[in-house]
């Protein structure tokens, strides 16, 4: 914001996620957020959500939105239902944590005894221990941590379906990694993000 002052550059700021008052990282954040949102020129938001957020907070701000969902999308089924040997694989990555629906996307899973489907984790957080101990206990469920890129790429390519399983009370972001499961032709399974 100093140096904005003296050589009179417009300053352009992404916000792709906000953290809601029940993560703990919000009240380390939002004094950021609120300054961006205070001094900067224009804004890329996430989501429509996002983007209303930015303009309750500043009247005049100016805001494009990068992201969002398509209302109606064809998907070739045939490509997913095939004859399997393998289970289908079903991946969740991202923040392990109660918000990302963590509690209920392994509850379900487990509610379906079949084995023709596979669960995959990758990611960290508050959870991680509980995502370890259901992995241990149903085998259906595997949990794999942080992983490097080439190997994060690749296990994106062997899902078959992607989860975004976060709760619709967080509002404010568009989950990036929608875009890239996305990008790969995965089906993506979502909660409706406003």
């Amino acid at each position: 914001m100093l140096f904005r002052s003296f050589f009179r550059f417009r300053l352009i700021i992404e916000f792709e996620d906000f953290y809601n008052k029940d993560d703990k990282r919000y009240f380390f954040y939002r004094p950021f957020e609120n300054m961006g949102i205070k001094y900067g020129d224009y804004f890329i938001a996430s989501s429509i959500g996002m983007a209303e957020f930015i303009k309750d907070a500043r009247k005049n701000a100016r805001v494009i939105i990068n992201g969002g969902y398509f209302e109606k999308v064809k998907v070739p089924l045939k490509r997913v239902i095939q004859k399997r040997n393998n289970p289908l694989k079903i991946l969740y990555s991202g923040t392990l944590d109660k918000e990302r629906g963590i509690y209920n996307l392994i509850n379900a899973f487990q509610a379906n005894k079949s084995e023709k489907f596979e669960l995959v984790f990758s990611g960290a957080g508050p959870l991680e221990e509980y995502v370890a101990e259901a992995s241990e206990q149903d085998t259906r469920i595997k949990f794999v941590g942080l992983l490097n890129e080439e190997d994060y790429n690749n296990l994106i390519k062997s899902a078959a379906v992607c989860i975004n399983s976060q709760w619709a009370t967080i509002s404010v972001n568009f989950p990036s990694k929608i875009t890239m499961y996305l990008s790969y032709g995965k089906i993506v399974l979502s909660t409706k993000i406003d």
